[in-house]
Parts: structure tokens; C-alpha cells; sequence
């Protein structure tokens, strides 16, 4: 529900021609740091993280290429943005196969007991 009325509050605001990008930077904050705090609050893996990990620094670059501008062009920013998804994709998919994490067992204990 939050993070809904957080969403409607950017939507409403674009609605309306502000053009305030440096509320949508701090309205997607918002929404990111509460799916953050809530990860813990329900147990997520180290894994599940990392795609929060990704969403946190990729919206950091958009923000400072959109407030100072890096001087890339489309071509090499998309491959600069493919990469790094390919980076934090391969990271979590390390974590995933290599901790030992109590995911796996809590999963396990799950589909035991719907059988």
C-alpha cells in the first residue's frame, strides 16, 4: 500500500506538469528504501537483495547522468547499463548457488508441507 500511494503521489505530480524530476528520484528513494526494510521484515535471502542492490545503483547513475550529465553517448550508456545488469545478475546468482542460506531449507520445509 505504500509503496501504491507513493507511486499515485509521482503519477499525480507528473499528472499535474511538475517537472520536478528531483521528487520522482526521492518518491522511487522512498519506495526502494521501504522494499529494503521490508526484505528483512520478511527473512529475504542475501540473493533476493542483490536485485535491490541493482535497482538502488542504477538509479543513482540515471539521477546523476540526468542532474550533471555523463558524457556517454545511447549506445555506451545502454552498454554500460547491460553490463552492469549482467555484473549484479551474475553476483546473485553466485550468492545463490554458494551460501549456504536458510532459504533453501525453508523453502524445502514449505514444499514438504504443502505434499
Amino acid at each position: 500500500m505504500v509503496v501504491a500511494v507513493l507511486s499515485f503521489t509521482d503519477t499525480l505530480l507528473s499528472y499535474f506538469d511538475y517537472e520536478g524530476a528531483t521528487i520522482s528520484y526521492i518518491i522511487a528513494l522512498l519506495i526502494w528504501l521501504f522494499l529494503y526494510l521490508s526484505s528483512f521484515c520478511f527473512q529475504f535471502c542475501r540473493w533476493h537483495r542483490i536485485f535491490l542492490y541493482y535497482i538502488l545503483v542504477e538509479g543513482i547513475i540515471n539521477w546523476y547522468d540526468y542532474t550533471y550529465g555523463i558524457p556517454l553517448g545511447l549506445r555506451p550508456m545502454v552498454a554500460f547499463q547491460l553490463g552492469l545488469g549482467i555484473i549484479f545478475i551474475s553476483i546473485g546468482l553466485y550468492f545463490h548457488q554458494h551460501d549456504k542460506h536458510p532459504c533453501r531449507k525453508d523453502c524445502s520445509k514449505t514444499d514438504e508441507a504443502v505434499r
